[in-house]
């Protein structure tokens, strides 16, 4: 009674051995691709080393004379200035917008919107557009709009025209959304 081991335990070592050793193998590769991962991280940009100083500060026993200081008039000069900004109109933003976004990225539109809206414009809509525009461009619907959509494109250099028969007349202005501004 005083034996604990026999020989049929050997089974019992063999699966655990069998169970445990795979799991092991997998723990040591792991650990080594964070060790590899956290060494290629963590590596910073290494400056090149500084010139040796020496401790041993060379010093000229030969005095220096002073400079007498001299009282001398110097005339300012002034800077060229710069050439008069070009005025820039002041938007008219009670006005309904329709932004059409003409590019790839679709949250184009709806950033040309939030900057419209910031601006005072009262966005109405924003869907994408037919085709895609190299420029932003803004359209006028009407007479009475052609001001406020002129203002906006000289504002920030876009294009500007008068509305193609396949856009809405029901708001005052339409916003185009170009790759430029993507």
């Amino acid at each position: 009674m005083g034996r604990h081991s026999s020989s049929r335990q050997w089974g019992f070592y063999r699966s655990l051995l069998s169970w445990s050793l795979p799991w092991l193998v997998m723990a040591a590769i792991a650990g080594i691709a964070v060790w590899f991962a956290v060494a290629a991280l963590g590596r910073e940009e290494l400056s090149p080393p500084a010139a040796p100083q020496s401790d041993v500060a060379l010093v000229d026993e030969t005095p220096t004379p002073s400079p007498t200081p001299t009282l001398e008039l110097v005339e300012p000069t002034r800077s060229p200035s710069a050439a008069p900004a070009k005025p820039v109109p002041p938007l008219i933003t009670d006005v309904s917008v329709q932004v059409l976004n003409a590019t790839p990225d679709s949250a184009a539109g709806d950033r040309m919107a939030e900057r419209l809206a910031e601006l005072g414009f009262q966005v109405v809509t924003v869907q994408p557009a037919g085709q895609t525009y190299e420029q932003t461009t803004v359209f006028w619907s009407h007479e009475g709009a052609e001001d406020a959509a002129r203002a906006l494109a000289e504002r920030y250099g876009w294009l500007v025209a008068e509305r193609p028969d396949n856009l809405s007349e029901t708001v005052d202005v339409h916003v185009v959304v170009g790759a430029d501004q993507v």
